[in-house]
């Protein structure tokens, strides 16, 4: 043992610590106590039996009742080991077996749990799934800082993480991102931005800076952007809004981008509010392109001829009735659902397009920042709003049910 100035005490065994009941054991091995002092053994149990088996001739004979001692003692120990094992292996059966007919009871059905498992994810992603959304709202409806590029790679960026979440969240991640700018690098610049961070397609608009444009000149505009993206390659709508652009997109464009690009061009988004000129598209690259047309009134004529989709204002706040018009053309509510649209589309028709479908959004969510728009546009001022309101108070719109 080392003892401390304090008076304190640390004994060792082989350079191990050890406690002192080990130490007194191991020193009554190596001394041995004769003489006037052999009294000591005799306070000490183990010296009285090892004395009288001595006496007995009986050393044997306690050697195996020793060994018999050991043996039982083991044996207990391994029977207490297996009895709780046994308790164990009791409860957890029970719990499977309650674990099981629970499961029994739910019935479930094919690809139900996979179903659960993810809302399950959903729901404890709640909160930051909401976060995101509300972040990308206020990026798109609200911001006044940045502009168009860094809203749409902020918003995608939020977005993109929702890929594996499946259904409407799942959905939202797959945007057709609007890329059309007046610079042709601005437009490539953005369209690769949009390969970068995922986003489903784009949409572009012929060159609208100069007007009177050749065709051979819309054709350049656009064979370039989708080159430059070649390496990627995002599908590609074509825009056709000439009365916005002041240039169209004519057949012999879209037929000669169909044979440079083939399979990356997948649609025409027809906002010329022309039936005549969306038959004709349908008739001459329906399929393989997708015809959508702006003016919903348009879609069951063209739903009808096998155009599926469109690319909506309304649909904002009339989801359902939208897709009703370009998915169901011989729906029971046709009547009905072409009625209440029109009605729509004349109160709109007094105010400046744009603005008013952004204070319509701003009327159905209670978000006055749908209300702003991006110069040179001007948003409806309130009293204007005032008046929206009242237009459209008769025909009770509800997104939850149109």
């Amino acid at each position: 043992p080392i003892f401390t100035r304090e008076g304190r005490s640390r004994a060792y065994i082989n350079g191990s610590p050890c406690p002192q009941a080990d130490l007194k054991a191991l020193g009554e091995l190596l001394i041995d106590i004769h003489s006037q002092h052999e009294h000591q053994w005799l306070l000490k149990n183990d010296t009285h039996r090892r004395l009288l088996d001595a006496y007995a001739g009986a050393e044997e004979l306690a050697r195996q009742v020793q060994l018999a001692a050991q043996r039982w003692r083991q044996t207990r120990n391994e029977l207490q080991r297996l009895s709780e094992t046994s308790e164990e292996q009791r409860a957890r059966q029970q719990l499977l077996s309650y674990q099981l007919e629970e499961l029994e009871n739910l019935a479930l059905g094919d690809n139900e749990l996979e179903a659960l498992e993810q809302e399950h994810k959903q729901l404890c992603n709640a909160e930051h799934l909401i976060a995101a959304c509300r972040q990308v709202v206020d990026l798109c409806s609200e911001s006044d800082a940045g502009n168009v590029l860094s809203a749409l790679g902020a918003s995608l960026n939020r977005l993109s993480s929702f890929h594996t979440q499946g259904g409407a969240l799942g959905e939202a991640a797959n945007l057709l991102a609007s890329t059309s700018c007046v610079a042709i690098s601005d437009a490539i610049a953005i369209t690769r931005h949009a390969q970068d961070l995922g986003a489903w397609g784009v949409m572009l608009m012929p060159p609208f800076y100069f007007k009177g444009v050749p065709e051979a000149g819309v054709l350049d505009f656009f064979d370039q952007v989708l080159r430059a993206s070649a390496d990627r390659p995002l599908r590609a709508v074509l825009y056709h809004i000439p009365q916005v652009t002041a240039v169209p997109v004519p057949h012999a464009v879209v037929t000669e981008l169909l044979r440079r690009h083939g399979s990356r061009i997948v649609a025409i988004k027809d906002s010329a509010g022309d039936l005549a000129h969306s038959v004709g598209l349908a008739q001459a690259f329906m399929p393989p392109l997708g015809v959508h047309v702006g003016h919903e009134p348009h879609l069951p004529e063209m739903a009808s001829r096998g155009s599926r989709g469109a690319v909506s204002g309304l649909a904002n706040f009339m989801p359902r009735t939208v897709r009703r018009l370009a998915c169901e053309p011989e729906a029971p509510t046709l009547a009905a659902d072409l009625a209440r649209v029109e009605a729509v589309l004349a109160v709109l028709a007094r105010y400046p397009l744009f603005p008013s479908l952004k204070a319509v959004m701003a009327l159905q969510t209670g978000h006055d920042g749908w209300r702003r728009l991006r110069p040179p546009l001007q948003a409806l001022d309130d009293a204007a709003c005032a008046r929206l309101r009242a237009d459209l108070s008769p025909l009770g719109l509800d997104p939850s049910v149109d």
